[in-house]
């Protein structure tokens, strides 16, 4: 039997426990039944006879609910929830996360009107709807906070509950404490609580007249939204995409000169107090100079992505994968070379060692062109002359040939590298 979609998200379900668990309240009870039996047929599913799987679904699922929507979540931003409509396929983002193609939006009531086969009273609805709002809105209580108060709020401890984005955070540990203190000296947090507890939590940035809202971690998915709202209200910058910055990336941001609507690649540094010597993972204030300046834009010779409290050295990319390594003291870092012929950087998956040419060719079917003395400037003459010998058959070409790999070609001719044979091959200018 296959499994059947989900009806309830977790942040979502997790609000309606809450609502069930506070005032009893039928609505939210039917909810949780439903979905609880959905997912139990989904855990089990392929242990249950076809047949005995499709009379389950007929008693426990079909006479409790429509097949108008499917996979509900919550979206905060105007109080309404999103679904799956009927007819439309799921599409997933990473980690499996309900992507937002092909979904549509309402009002909670009537979605769930439109989902239970179960008739209700119009005051049972309006009642769930008033406890949906309250809970919502507890969930969503904002505090700016600052000093010693920004320790305490990474804390795992002090957490809600260890799930999504800051569940996952890996600064929420009692040894990454000692590493906030650039927090606790330089900036600010906007947090969220339930129940005294936290629920979401995003570094706040006072610079060049402009408040910038950092990288937003939450354990209810929804709040992100809340937060970005909350940021627009008080017209703050926010980032493009709360997804992980990569090393040697710029960041980037929405801003409030244009409601929000296109990208602002302004770049921004903060002078700290004074020099730290050790850091947290820092989210858009990656690069640091190794004295007193941080910034949003890549340039500065460290990287502050470390989750052991130091900062990474020189960044360097490869220049055609774009991997990502550190060097310390200007040394080029283990796995990295320069290409003298490529006139950058390429990592070891990117490249081969020629032993005639004593360079690293990129490992590409991109034309290798070789000159001689007569034969341009694509690479430097004085280098060229080393490789140029006698023609072994005393031809009038000698001047024009080269050793490559105990193999001998005319430089007038084009050579590429064959990243199947791992060989080089000639091919005539011709061609």
């Amino acid at each position: 039997m296959n499994k059947i979609l989900p009806i309830l998200s977790g942040s979502l379900r997790e609000i309606i426990e809450s609502i069930a668990k506070k005032a009893s309240d039928p609505i939210a009870n039917e909810l949780l039944e439903i979905d609880t039996i959905v997912n139990n047929i989904n855990d089990c599913c392929y242990s249950i006879p076809d047949f005995l799987g499709n009379v389950i679904i007929k008693d426990c699922v079909d006479s409790r609910i429509t097949d108008e929507l499917r996979m509900i979540t919550i979206r905060v931003g105007d109080f309404e929830v999103s679904f799956l409509p009927k007819g439309k396929d799921p599409e997933y983002g990473p980690n499996r996360t309900w992507a937002r193609r092909n979904r549509q939006t309402g009002k909670p009531a009537r979605i769930f009107q439109k989902l239970l086969k179960r008739e209700f009273k119009t005051r049972e609805w309006e009642i769930f709807t008033n406890l949906f709002k309250a809970e919502l809105c507890q969930c969503a209580e904002f505090e700016l906070v600052e000093g010693e108060d920004i320790r305490h709020w990474y804390l795992e401890e002090n957490y809600y509950k260890c799930d999504g984005t800051l569940g996952n955070s890996c600064m929420r540990y009692e040894h990454t404490q000692p590493f906030f203190d650039v927090y606790v000296n330089n900036a600010k947090m906007l947090i969220t609580k339930k129940d005294g507890l936290l629920t979401g939590r995003a570094i706040v940035w006072e610079v060049d007249g402009v408040t910038i809202l950092d990288r937003i971690y939450t354990c209810f998915d929804y709040l992100e939204n809340c937060f970005i709202d909350y940021a627009k209200e008080h017209k703050w910058w926010i980032r493009t995409s709360n997804s992980l910055l990569s090393t040697g990336d710029d960041q980037t941001w929405y801003t409030p000169d244009d409601d929000y609507q296109s990208t602002s690649y302004r770049e921004f540094k903060i002078v700290l107090d004074r020099h730290y010597d050790c850091f947290p993972y820092v989210d858009s204030f990656r690069y640091f100079d190794g004295d007193r300046t941080i910034s949003t834009h890549n340039g500065p010779k460290f990287a502050l992505d470390s989750t052991e409290g130091d900062y990474r050295g020189e960044v360097y990319q490869c220049h055609d994968c774009g991997r990502t390594f550190y060097g310390y003291d200007s040394e080029t870092p283990e796995g990295l070379f320069w290409s003298e012929y490529a006139d950058c950087y390429l990592c070891e998956d990117c490249c081969w060692y020629s032993d005639g040419m004593d360079d690293y060719i990129p490992n590409s079917d991109d034309p290798i062109y070789v000159h001689g003395k007569y034969g341009g400037d694509n690479y430097p003459e004085s280098y060229v002359d080393e490789w140029l010998i006698e023609d072994p058959d005393g031809s009038e070409d000698g001047n024009n040939i080269v050793l490559i790999d105990d193999e001998y070609y005319f430089v007038t001719n084009r050579i590429i590298f064959n990243v199947d044979t791992k060989k080089y091959e000639v091919r005539s200018n011709s061609n």
